[in-house]
């Protein structure tokens, strides 16, 4: 801790780099993480921040403000302004990269049984710039929020609503947090490779066994599976639905007979895609006036099963079974829309000579 006479003081709660790292030496460096604890936040904790001006409140019952800055490296970083703030949430490693450093640099988390668990590149133009790990010379930090990758997300340019909201949100979605063990993070770098091994402990507070946290990762596991299948399931559903409809222009009243199978498709879809998700919903508050969709239940049941360090419950374990099996029930419905109905309107759109590329009759 360093103070200066009561006016202000600070905590460095980790001094690893300091005894770590060489910064003479001319070559890559890793850092060996310390163990991390398998922390449970508060289950309101940042619920309230926003991406624009400053956020209050940041968990229920907290009161605080902060902002969302931009470093000049293009990283996020959350500010607080009247409020302390708490260490990292996750594993935190430290690597130093000598000068004149060029990437590409490559972070990787590796389980005991040595599968990938999540992987960050500086040349993966798929994560945003403040989840890239660092690249230029001096010391970096990057914080493992000790999740999996997530199930992935819907395509946002597919996605059909009257009002356009004041901010964008985003809708990337977390992946399950890992069980306690040993893992090993691995950094690709300058030609080599280097690797420290780390464990991941539970909280010191509870007395819950492995096989309880086995059991629970187990069952998110499938869910996340099921929400991936029913992602890419609507990503595609919206974009045979964008093709109808752009054929339905085209055809106009030209051909009577084609423009009402194109309908009938896109009814099926449509009506497929109301119990995948609800298609009506244009912001949060849009879940107490209309119905939701599967996506709700198995976002419910994850949040339902993961709420605790402990075991899924047995009616939890059922009811993610019922609404998975509803899930598959509604892809092989879409397949065989695809596969049947699909086919059926290509066919009757060659023999009517209607080309593939067109626009509407004048």
């Amino acid at each position: 801790m360093v103070a200066t006479h009561g006016r202000s003081f600070w905590i460095l709660d980790d001094i690893s780099p300091l005894r770590a790292v060489e910064p003479a030496r001319a070559e890559v460096q890793l850092v060996a993480p310390r163990d991390t604890v398998r922390a449970r936040l508060a289950w309101s904790a940042g619920t309230s921040y926003t991406k624009l001006g400053v956020s209050y409140g940041p968990a229920f019952g907290v009161s605080g403000s902060s902002e969302m800055v931009t470093l000049p490296s293009g990283k996020k970083v959350r500010r607080f302004l009247d409020v302390g703030e708490n260490p990292s949430n996750g594993a935190i490693i430290y690597y130093h990269l000598p000068r004149g450093f060029k990437g590409p640099l490559k972070l990787s988390i590796v389980d005991a049984r040595g599968g990938e668990v999540r992987s960050w590149a500086t040349d993966d133009e798929a994560l945003g710039a403040d989840k890239r790990p660092g690249a230029t010379a001096g010391l970096h930090r990057f914080v493992w929020d000790l999740k999996h990758s997530g199930p992935g997300k819907f395509d946002a340019s597919l996605l059909e609503r009257k009002n356009k909201p004041l901010a964008e949100e985003s809708d990337e979605i977390g992946g399950p947090t890992v069980t306690p063990g040993k893992y090993r993070v691995v950094l690709e770098a300058a030609g080599k490779q280097l690797s420290a091994e780390f464990a991941v402990i539970k909280d010191p507070r509870l007395k819950t066994p492995q096989r309880a946290f086995d059991s629970q990762a187990a069952l998110l596991r499938r869910l996340y599976a099921s929400w991936a299948v029913l992602i890419e399931a609507v990503n595609r559903l919206r974009l045979l639905k964008r093709q109808l409809r752009e054929l339905s222009r085209r055809l106009g009243k030209t051909q009577p007979a084609l423009l009402k199978q194109t309908g009938l498709v896109l009814a099926a879809l449509e009506e497929i895609e109301g119990v995948l998700v609800d298609p009506k919903r244009e912001s949060p508050r849009d879940v107490l006036r209309h119905q939701g969709g599967l996506s709700d239940d198995l976002s419910d049941l994850i949040s339902l099963v993961a709420i605790a360090d402990e075991a899924p419950t047995t009616q939890a374990a059922q009811v993610s079974d019922e609404v998975m099996a509803k899930v598959e029930t509604q892809v092989a419905r879409l397949n065989e829309v695809a596969a049947r109905d699909l086919k059926a309107l290509n066919a009757a759109l060659h023999k009517a000579d209607v080309e593939l590329l067109g626009v509407a009759p004048a």
